[in-house]
């Protein structure tokens, strides 16, 4: 059977007592209702949301595809409002879970650390910086955290590694030079790499 769109309205009852009330002061009960996703939004459920960010980072549908999809269902979602719901949703209710993952990350004995430059939009001509944290000692508990900052520069990794005690393995960027030198990994594809250009 070819998926189906369900409309489920919840409505809330609210009552004003006429007796405890006064023009300057009502007194109002509302039942209890579940907190929504998203604010405001009569089409942002749980499960719309769940399967626009599945599509997208799963399935590597983007949103404008979907968008067309959407249609096609009869529901009218723009590219704008599935982009606008995954950041409030990603900002608001996983950022509890990013910064567990990563005070889980930085209690390891050994960490990797990389930083990629990627355009975030092809009218910024200052490319910006991932950097990614990740360990290997413990299949179990392996994570990997990214991280956004504009530009390159030392102040992203100070922050993200000012508590961090372990051994950090970095490439050659001066960047990282704040870090423990008895602690301070080098990087050997880097290293090979300097000693093939000089031979």
């Amino acid at each position: 059977m070819p998926a189906k769109l369900r409309l489920l309205e919840h409505h809330q009852a609210v009552y004003k007592c006429p007796e405890c009330s006064s023009d300057d002061h009502s007194k109002i009960s509302k039942a209890p209702i579940s907190r929504s996703l998203i604010s405001h939004s009569k089409t942002g459920s749980p499960s719309i949301v769940a399967h626009i960010a599945a599509m997208k980072y799963v399935y590597k549908v983007p949103c404008y595809r979907q968008e067309a999809m959407w249609k096609l269902k009869g529901l009218p979602l723009t590219r704008q409002q599935m982009s606008k719901w995954l950041i409030d949703v990603f900002n608001n209710q996983l950022s509890p879970l990013y910064d567990l993952l990563l005070k889980e990350l930085k209690r390891q004995r050994f960490l990797h650390v990389e930083e990629t430059p990627y355009n975030k939009c092809w009218l910024q001509k200052k490319p910006t910086l991932i950097i990614g944290l990740s360990q290997a000692e413990n299949l179990k508990k392996n994570i990997v955290a990214f991280t956004h900052s504009d530009g390159k520069s030392s102040e992203t990794a100070k922050k993200l590694l000012s508590d961090f005690n372990g051994y950090g393995q970095t490439d050659g960027y001066a960047g990282y030079n704040f870090l423990d030198r008895t602690r301070h990994l080098g990087c050997l594809a880097h290293v090979r790499r300097y000693i093939l250009s000089i031979l």
